[in-house]
C-alpha cells in the first residue's frame, strides 16, 4: 500500500494495490493490521455506500469525533478536504484529491 503525501496536517491518503487477471480484479478494502502498521490508530465502526450521477455535489460532512475513510468503488470523484478546526494553523485551507476505482 502506498501513502501519498497530503498538505494538510492529519490527512492521510493511501492507494491500495489492485490485482488484475483474466477473471477481473481484487483489492482489499480495509485491513486494520495494515493501517496500524502505518500508524493509523483510528477505529472505523461504520461503513456507508452512496452513488451519485455525474455532476452531483454531495456537500460537506464532518464530525470532530470521527475519522473519515473514503474509497471509490466505481468511476471517480473529486474529493475536497477542508480544515474547519478553528484553532488550527491551517484553518480554512483546503486540499483536493481525485479518487478513482482504479486507485489513482
Amino acid at each position: 500500500m502506498e501513502e501519498v503525501a497530503a498538505r494538510l496536517p492529519g490527512v492521510r491518503y493511501f492507494v491500495r494495490p489492485q490485482f488484475l487477471d483474466e477473471r477481473g480484479s481484487f483489492r482489499r478494502a480495509y485491513s486494520e493490521t495494515e493501517y496500524r502498521l502505518l500508524g493509523l490508530e483510528d477505529r472505523f465502526v461504520e461503513d456507508n455506500v452512496s452513488t451519485s450521477r455525474r455532476g452531483v455535489l454531495r456537500g460537506m460532512h464532518f464530525d470532530f469525533r470521527l475519522a473519515k475513510f473514503v474509497q471509490v468503488l466505481f468511476g471517480e470523484i473529486y474529493d475536497v478536504v477542508v480544515d474547519v478546526r478553528r484553532d488550527s494553523n491551517t484553518f480554512g485551507q483546503w486540499e483536493p484529491f481525485r479518487l478513482s476505482a482504479q486507485g489513482c
